[in-house]
């Protein structure tokens, strides 16, 4: 059952100053409020932090998709997956991108060649569109250069630290990185491709704006949810497409585990689960694993 693909009023399921939120119980278990989220916002809407404060208020405790807040193990882990020992560099791996095309990308992104080049493909990729000025529209109608704001996970950690409620996490540093680390060569090196182009002419065809999503959460809109993550943008290219489906399930069916899992939880509930929107939608989405592991989930008022 696909909890998550219908919507009898797509503008309305969280618009009346409540996040989008799905409910999981399980005889014995926890309640679970299953809440999308977005990693990166593009503007500070002050209703989406108040809707956050009152929601981190009705919990028990807080559980989010990775650490956060532990740079030692990230380290770790990164140098165990992200980067290429001394005898080797990323254009050993590369086919359609040659080594003098992506000295051009480091240099456009002001990165050091030497240290760009011990990047794997995928934390390449990564790198240019974490640190990438974001294009968008300022007062007048202006274009122009922007940050992103902080993600809805960062912000739920700063309310749960502030409140005093307990964070836990879904995955480890490792297993994501290894989720990434394990993705096609060509799928890697697509995207890798993709991120270099978006240095030059911003948004490429493959990439969602993040106003879109951070509209779609603020009206609760899961019908638009879930065209954003699941279907082909046009013009894209399949093997982003795929890489980005890849991804999704690769955490999924991490988090899934996780909770499943008898003693992950402590207490009574109920207890708010934040993961990406992307987690929420398609056959092999995190509701309908966790249906299959004996939780009857709910969907959001509005939502059918």
């Amino acid at each position: 059952m696909a909890f998550a693909v219908h919507a009898q009023s797509p503008a309305t399921a969280g618009a009346d100053d409540e996040p989008l939120l799905w409910t999981a119980s399980a005889t014995g278990r926890p309640t679970l409020l299953l809440l999308p989220t977005i990693h990166e916002l593009g503007h500070d809407d002050p209703r989406i932090d108040a809707r956050l404060q009152r929601l981190v208020g009705r919990v028990e405790a807080v559980v989010l998709e990775a650490p956060i807040d532990e740079p030692p193990k990230v380290l770790s882990a990164m140098r165990k997956y992200a980067f290429y020992g001394n005898d080797d560099n990323i254009t050993n791996h590369l086919r359609s991108i040659t080594p003098e095309q992506l000295a051009r990308c480091a240099r456009a992104e002001n990165k050091s060649i030497v240290q760009f080049f011990q990047l794997k493909p995928w934390l390449a990729a990564l790198d240019i569109a974490t640190h990438r000025p974001v294009r968008g529209t300022g007062n007048g109608g202006k274009d122009v250069q922007k940050r992103p704001r902080m993600g809805i996970d960062q912000r739920l950690f700063r309310l749960a630290t502030n409140s005093h409620r307990p964070v836990l996490y879904l995955e480890t540093v490792e297993e994501g990185l290894r989720v990434l680390d394990t993705l096609p060569a060509d799928e890697q090196e697509a995207w890798l491709r993709d991120a270099c182009n978006s240095l030059a002419t911003g948004l490429t065809p493959d990439e969602v704006p993040v106003e879109e999503f951070e509209d779609a959460w603020i009206r609760g809109d899961i019908a638009k949810f879930e065209n954003l993550t699941t279907v082909p943008r046009p013009g894209g290219k399949p093997e982003i497409f795929d890489a980005n489906q890849r991804i999704f399930q690769g955490g999924t069916d991490i988090f899934a585990a996780a909770i499943a899992r008898y003693g992950y939880f402590h207490g009574k509930g109920p207890i708010l689960v934040a993961v990406g929107a992307g987690h929420f939608f398609g056959k092999r989405s995190l509701l309908n694993e966790l249906e299959a592991a004996g939780y009857q989930v709910k969907a959001p008022r509005g939502g059918a």
